[in-house]
């Protein structure tokens, strides 16, 4: 019985530093080829034969929420890629948060909400895959690729961090929480062509597949979206945390 308990003890303290912890740069590249959709979370509650999902957050009701019990939801991390066929620029002025259990009011003060929220925003460079669909997700639509490397673009992917700040959340029963990004992307993508194709014309890599010849395309930059909990609202009853919905800003209205 102790040999198992070791064996789990190493396994699980493994998969902890894997990804129980922030959600850096090699996360995100790992997430982005090994995960089967377009959101993901640190933990997930599961229990009595439910499971709070945090595929929840995009389904369109705030009625269901993804929810996890790990320290009251601080530390906890929410990704979410925007590349292939999800790269449209509706998302792009800034991102939406229903806070809390919405179900009811009675919920909503029942469970944790979150108080403080910190909000990064990531940049990566993909090439597209043939015969890719939409409900696949970004591994089956994309490839992440470095495009200063001279000897293999399909290794080390570049990740960049062109985002970070703290947002408060109001902590109010069917409340939306609006957070409009400070970038005008179109300007910041089109000088980072500039820069990239100024960099591989210095380190001499020829562009023969055209693969980099347009990165404000629509299949050339991704972005990954990071949500991470850094305090709450104590619930009255339980220690879940809990958030119904989180959605994306076209215009200021």
């Amino acid at each position: 019985m102790k040999v198992y308990f070791l064996i789990w003890f190493v396994l699980s303290g493994i998969f902890m530093r894997m990804y129980g912890g922030k959600i850096d740069t090699k996360q995100i590249v790992y997430l982005f080829n090994n995960t089967d959709y377009t959101i993901w979370a640190t933990s997930e509650l599961k229990e009595k034969g439910r499971h709070y999902s945090v595929k929840n957050l995009l389904d369109g009701d705030i009625t269901t929420v993804w929810a996890t019990r790990e320290n009251g939801g601080v530390g906890e991390e929410v990704i979410v890629f925007f590349s292939g066929s999800y790269m449209v620029d509706e998302w792009k002025r800034g991102v939406w948060i229903v806070n809390g259990y919405n179900k009811s009011e009675n919920l909503f003060l029942k469970n944790n909400r979150v108080k403080e929220m910190e909000i990064k925003l990531y940049r990566y460079y993909l090439v597209g895959v043939t015969g890719a669909t939409l409900e696949a997700g970004p591994p089956r639509e994309a490839l992440l690729v470095n495009p200063l490397r001279i000897d293999n673009i399909m290794a080390e992917p570049l990740v960049e961090l062109i985002l970070c700040t703290n947002i408060m959340l109001i902590d109010s029963y069917l409340y939306t929480n609006n957070y409009y990004f400070p970038i005008h992307f179109g300007s910041n993508e089109k000088e980072t062509a500039l820069r990239i194709r100024s960099l591989r014309i210095e380190k001499g890599i020829q562009d023969t597949q055209g693969i980099f010849k347009d990165y404000y395309g629509y299949d050339a930059i991704g972005y990954a979206l990071v949500l991470t909990i850094k305090s709450i609202y104590k619930g009255t009853q339980y220690n879940d945390l809990c958030i119904s919905e989180i959605g994306f800003l076209a215009d200021d209205k």
